[in-house]
């Protein structure tokens, strides 16, 4: 194929004048050689690299050996790292070494080859799975299986017991259908190394649906992850009733498989093939040993040795025991053909040839090697490869000749090396042997004596039955169905079916509710034998699914039966009483609450209400719901001031229930009382000043009136809007000239025209209460209401302001109602007011003190911000949790925020404000509502405007979604007495598709991450990174980008369009914004000429590109 003859040379033997231009152009500034090395790891070649030229010419794709225990290795390493042109992926191999893989020009391989750190530059190799041949139907052995599995008595290991289960065996390959039938139930995790994304396309057959990006888009790793490991299962032939099939399994029926697809597709003149680069496959190995898994299966090859995958088996093999098992390859006819080929019994190909691999050859159902089958002294075993029926991905259907609509035979030494790796499984899971010598040597002193030449099958073919033989049946326990299950418990039932060669095994069960981690642990008892054991479990949640398993545990090891689920009964019907709200003066709102349906398609629900207890009560009308809900009912044609009781109220037919008594008391008068925010005064005094009198106020400016004014004095401060004005008068002292002290409300304090209050809420001692209100024509103030209460001791007086309408008021501190003194409508009255305390007196007296306690007078809101934000779909974003005016700061605070409508949104998570003492944040499951409390302690938070928390949000489905506060509760720093909040505004997310950018890369859209209207989040990860810049300078002339210019319009361009100068632009902005990245490519933040004077020639150069704009 194209590019083939360049894999495995060094081209570095050749130079030219071009070279070195090429070489020198870079010189200048490595823009996007520091963004790679400040970049994420391991990006992955673009799928659109060519064959030819990956390691041939002036720059190529190489990978680079670090000896870690050479003293300059670190700085090697970095070198490795920082010159690359575009680093492919890192591969940390512990103390056999350190690998950088990467695009560099000669001049650079060179300069690392001198460096006495580096053990190697080597030429990314290419490797191809071994392609098999299709074949003919091959019929089933005697009990109905594939004949290989037969052939090497694996359905006899079966029958033993012996089915690998807790054994791991990773498959690399071109991937793997983490959905088929035969797999899905063995399937463990799987990866995609470099660039071998599965993609998805349209197939002769059928569509390429990714299942995982690990999934396989071609056929081979699917087929070969069948013969190693999958599910013992009954085919189902009748699709093709000429086929005689009767079950498939595995090897190793019960271990777990894992996927490493190491392949990436490369252009090939006008096809696209499949190739595994050799850092790939080396870091797939590494990910192996890293994880902990037992064997490997690699059906790949290439005829050229790699020192990076000898070091990763090395590492692997050497180091962690992984038993690693390679097909020999398919050339043995091409070695018979081959007039250069010296010696046709040498052809095995890579990794295969390796010493840490074991080989394996190709035999066929009469015991003879498959002439195609390579050979060499490599070979250890054989095993059967030819007409091997396995899974094969929904791509790959077929009108004829499949089974079971996803089955298939194929030929080759792919197919028979996951026979070896199943057998290699079987023996982890359920032997003493340990590590990969031991395996590897047991595999070939079992292996049957076929007659054929060493060269073409080793010690000969493997055995199963014989390599298990003597072995004892393994620990075995089994999960029975449940019984009494109830609403709140059931008895757990299994049974021990094998000791396992031990006197005793502790049985348990483990159970938890289905999907979830939390798992609980019953009690172990020890059984001498095997035989049925069963245990009760309580504290069950009702009307809830459990999983739970039957486990046996020995010395020796642990066995766990399979899941087994059951539902616990319904919970009875329940109803709960709300609180009530919006209670006036003749109505108020009340709520129930459905709780628990039960076991009850519909309930209705009500609300009972009296107006005492004893008293007849009344119902409200039934409501039918199909599901838990609240119901909310507006009471009306109530008494004034009057307490009630009420209670919700559920029946379904069968059930009834109701919920708790609540109670709440109408007011005197409907009048509209916002409450205010508050700011403490000591006492208000009125006394003797120079030529006049005072009143004080702490915290506030005295005022003063000349002495003809009859010595009036008072505190106040700016009002606007409908407020409330409140103080505490403690008492008088010194009354003996004191006319009066209270509350005033005016349009005009320091007027000309001599009125010192247009409205007064007035108390006098020795007479009472009175609201009076100055009138221009008499100029006096005329009395519009009045009442009596004893001024001996502290009294609450407050003035409520809406539109023009004024509402008095009075209570004693320690009472919880307020009482009416009357009402006045000022029809001049003002949008802005001047509101505070006051007291008159005599002419020539300074012993005359009204006291007052605290002073209070503006308003406290509490909003969530942005209010009413367009979002696109499946983005995050935030909102903040504002409390405004909060001047006295914040000593703790509590809410509750529901989301309306979680279809089009849903609350992901809260961060609470500051550093609290303590705190408390809870999500319900569906995202409809969270609630949060957090005390501050002595600290507090500063006063303003303050932000009390941020919710993350996530958008589902188009619409409109109301986001609400229906609880907030907020207590002041100063006084620690919570703020009487005047307004609570929600915010209204709209959610629509189309705005913003589709995605540039991936699946996940840009984020405009500041709400500037920019999309730098180009992948779309929640942060700006150079992973973002490199992102927008390779879509850049894609249609999702030139199609949203206005979304990606960086140099801000009028009209809107992508140019380089955007991806300048872009760089520019990250480099400023992050000083790490800054120093990674060794810029001064500072210098301007540093920064700003990129070309589009310098970043096309740079990348090594020609579309330099």
């Amino acid at each position: 194929m194209s590019g083939r003859d360049s894999v495995g040379t060094d081209p570095d033997a050749t130079s030219s004048a071009d070279d070195r231009a090429v070489d020198t152009s870079l010189a200048r500034r490595d823009v996007l050689k520091g963004l790679a090395g400040a970049g994420a790891v391991a990006s992955g070649v673009a799928g659109a690299d060519r064959v030819a030229g990956l390691t041939g010419g002036r720059r190529g794709r190489y990978v680079v050996g670090v000896d870690p225990g050479h003293e300059a290795a670190a700085e090697a390493h970095a070198q490795a790292q920082s010159i690359a042109l575009w680093l492919h992926r890192e591969i940390d191999l512990g103390d056999v070494r350190q690998v950088v893989a990467g695009w560099y020009t000669r001049e650079q391989r060179e300069r690392l080859r001198r460096h006495p750190a580096v053990a190697y530059v080597e030429p990314e190799q290419f490797l191809e799975p071994h392609r098999p041949t299709l074949s003919d139907p091959e019929p089933t052995g005697h009990g109905g299986y594939p004949w290989g599995i037969e052939r090497i008595d694996a359905d006899a290991a079966h029958a033993d017991g012996y089915t690998g289960d807790g054994a791991d065996v990773v498959i690399v390959d071109t991937g793997s259908d983490p959905e088929h039938q035969s797999l899905s139930a063995n399937m463990g995790v799987g990866g995609a190394f470099g660039d071998g994304d599965c993609v998805e396309t349209e197939r002769q057959f059928a569509t390429v649906d990714c299942n995982a990006v690990w999934d396989d888009d071609q056929y081979h790793g699917t087929h070969v992850a069948g013969t190693a490991a999958a599910v013992d299962r009954a085919l189902d032939d009748d699709a093709n009733p000429s086929v005689d099939v009767d079950r498939v399994a595995g090897v190793a029926p019960e271990a777990t498989i894992h996927v490493a697809n190491v392949f990436e597709w490369f252009e090939d003149g006008n096809e696209w093939v499949p190739l595994a680069p050799s850092s790939n496959t080396a870091d797939a190995i590494r990910w192996t040993a890293d994880q902990g898994y037992d064997v490997v299966n690699a059906s790949l090859g290439g005829p050229n040795p790699t020192t990076v995958i000898e070091d990763a088996l090395a590492y692997a093999v050497g180091q962690h025991d992984v038993v690693f098992v390679s097909s020999a390859g398919n050339d043995g006819e091409v070695c018979d053909q081959d007039p250069h080929n010296d010696d046709p019994d040498d052809c095995v190909g890579y990794p295969a040839a390796f010493a840490d691999a074991l080989a394996v050859g190709n035999t066929e159902r009469d015991d003879t090697v498959n002439p195609t089958s390579s050979r060499g002294p490599e070979v250890e075993v054989a095993a059967p490869g030819t007409a091997v029926l396995s899974a094969i991905p929904a791509h790959l259907k077929r009108e004829s000749d499949i089974v079971d609509g996803d089955h298939w035979w194929l030929t080759g030494t792919s197919m028979a090396s996951p026979h070896v790796a199943g057998l290699a499984a079987l023996l982890t899971a359920h032997t003493d042997l340990q590590g990969s010598d031991e395996i590897r040597s047991h595999i070939r002193e079992t292996a049957a004596d076929i007659g054929t030449r060493d060269v073409e099958s080793g010690a000969g073919l493997i055995d199963a039955a014989t390599a298990l033989d003597g072995s004892t049946a393994p620990l075995s326990v089994e999960t029975f169905q449940p019984s009494s299950v109830g609403q709140s418990g059931a008895t757990l039932e299994g049974e021990l079916l094998e000791l396992g060669g031990a006197n005793s095994a502790d049985v348990f069960f483990e159970y938890g509710q289905e999907g979830s981690d939390d798992q609980q642990t019953t009690e172990p008892t020890t059984l001498g034998e095997t035989g049925e054991f069963e245990v009760t479990v309580t504290d069950l949640d009702p009307a809830t699914t459990y999983a739970f398993a039957a486990v046996a545990e020995t010395d020796a090891g642990t066995d766990t039966g399979e899941d087994v689920t059951f539902t616990t009964d319904e919970p009875p019907l329940a109803v709960e009483t709300g609180e009530a709200t919006a209670v006036g003066h003749t109505s108020a709102t009340v709520t129930a609450d459905l709780v628990e349906l039960g076991a009850n398609d519909t309930a209705t629900v009500s609300v009972e209400y009296w107006a005492s207890e004893g008293d007849d009560s009344q119902e409200t009308e039934f409501r039918a719901l199909s599901e838990a809900g609240t119901v909310e009912v507006e009471l009306t044609g109530l008494r004034q001031d009057t307490a009630y009781g009420f209670r919700a109220v559920a029946d379904s037919g069968t059930e009834t229930d109701a919920g708790d008594t609540e109670a709440f008391a109408t007011l005197i008068e409907d009048v509209s009382r916002p409450t205010v925010d508050r700011t403490e005064a000591d006492s208000a005094t009125f006394s003797r000043w120079g030529d006049g009198y005072r009143i004080r106020a702490a915290g506030t400016s005295p005022w003063q009136r000349p002495r003809d004014h009859h010595g009036y004095g008072a505190v106040y401060g700016e009002v606007q809007g409908d407020v409330v004005v409140q103080t505490t008068l403690a008492g008088f002292r010194g009354d003996h000239d004191l006319r009066t002290a209270g509350l005033m409300v005016t349009d005009d304090v320091l007027g000309g025209g001599g009125v010192a209050g247009d409205l007064l809420l007035a108390a006098e001692p020795g007479t009472g209460l009175s609201l009076a209100v100055y009138d221009d024509d008499s100029r006096e103030y005329e009395t519009v209401a009045a009442a009596s209460p004893s001024l001996d001791g502290p009294l609450d007086l407050r003035v409520t302001k809406r539109d023009s309408e004024f509402v008095a008021e009075y209570r004693r501190p320690v009472d919880a109602s307020w009482q009416l003194i009357g009402s006045v409508t000022v029809p001049a009255a003002g949008f802005t007011q001047h509101a505070g305390v006051f007291a008159t007196g005599g002419h020539d007296t300074d012993r005359c003190v009204a006291d007052f306690s605290e002073f209070l007078i503006g308003e406290t809101g509490v909003a969530l911000l942005p209010a009413a934000p367009t979002l696109p779909l499946d983005v995050e974003m935030t909102l903040d949790l504002v409390v405004e005016n909060a001047d006295r700061g914040i000593r703790s605070y509590a809410a509750t925020v529901e989301v309306a409508d979680t279809d089009p949104l849903t609350i992901e998570d809260v961060r609470l404000a500051g550093d609290p003492v303590y705190q408390s944040v809870n999500v319900r499951p569906d995202g409809g509502r969270a609630t949060i409390e957090a005390g501050m302690g002595e600290s507090g938070l500063e006063g303003g405007d303050v932000r009390i928390a941020t919710l993350t949000v996530r958008t589902r489905g188009e619409g409109t979604a109301p986001v609400d506060v229906p609880e907030v509760t907020v207590v002041d720093d100063a006084t620690t007495v919570p703020y009487d909040v005047v307004s609570v505004d929600g915010a209204d997310v709209t959610v629509a598709e189309g705005v913003g950018p589709p995605p540039v890369v991936g699946t996940d859209r840009p984020k405009d991450l500041d709400g500037d209207g920019l999309y730098r989040d180009v992948t779309g990860d929640g942060q700006f990174t150079v992973a973002d810049v490199q992102a927008f300078f390779e879509h850049r002339h894609d249609d999702a980008v030139l199609n949203n210019a206005e979304y990606f319009n960086f140099a801000g361009s009028d009209p809107p369009e992508v140019s380089i100068a955007d991806v300048q632009v872009l760089f520019e902005e990250l480099v400023a914004s992050d000083p790490e990245v800054a120093a990674a490519l060794g810029l001064d933040v500072d210098d301007p000429e540093d920064v700003a004077d990129l070309s589009a020639a310098d970043l096309a150069r740079a990348l090594e590109r020609d579309d330099a704009e």
